[in-house]
């Protein structure tokens, strides 16, 4: 009764030991769990925390590239319209330089015009006066013609050798003209 009472006790404290045993590897394998998951969650917030921070950086890129973009974009705007502006500035010169050629060239055809008008004027006067002097020329040889004239009666006119070669030319034109 004592050795079954020891066997007894021995096989309660076995028990007990394995039971023991087995609680310290359940607790054991729940720290362990525990601890996997803890890992396990550490890493998954890592890994959301390495997803944000890298979501932000690229929102970030995506922000500078789309600020760049916008600049670049405003840019080429500003660079169309001064280039617009500065050929608009180039025709409108070369229309003003045309119209000044013009102008000048207008003037220059009406003081050429103006100019052949008092040449001819002049010519016209130039042949009037002329023509007058030659007259005139006429009337005084037919003058001196008549105060020569001796009556005579053969009725010809008596000039000097010297006086019919100066008059000569003046002679025929008036033979020609009578």
């Amino acid at each position: 009764a004592i050795k079954q009472k020891i066997l007894e006790r021995l096989k309660a404290q076995r028990e007990q030991q394995v039971k023991d045993r087995r609680s310290q590897d359940t607790n054991r394998r729940g720290h362990l769990e525990q601890q996997a998951t803890d890992r396990a969650s550490a890493l998954r917030r890592r890994e959301q925390e390495a997803l944000a921070k890298s979501l932000a950086q690229q929102s970030e890129q995506n922000e500078l590239s789309s600020k760049r973009q916008a600049d670049t974009q405003e840019h080429l705007i500003k660079t169309k319209f001064d280039t617009q502006a500065y050929l608009r500035a180039q025709i409108k010169e070369k229309h003003e330089r045309k119209r000044v050629e013009e102008e000048r060239l207008r003037q220059h055809r009406m003081l050429s015009e103006t100019d052949a008008r008092h040449f001819e004027n002049e010519e016209q006067m130039r042949a009037q006066t002329k023509k007058a002097q030659h007259m005139q020329n006429r009337t005084q040889l037919e003058l001196q013609i008549a105060k020569k004239v001796v009556p005579d009666n053969s009725s010809k006119d008596v000039m000097s050798v010297a006086e019919f070669r100066m008059n000569k030319a003046l002679l025929d034109g008036v033979v020609d003209v009578a």
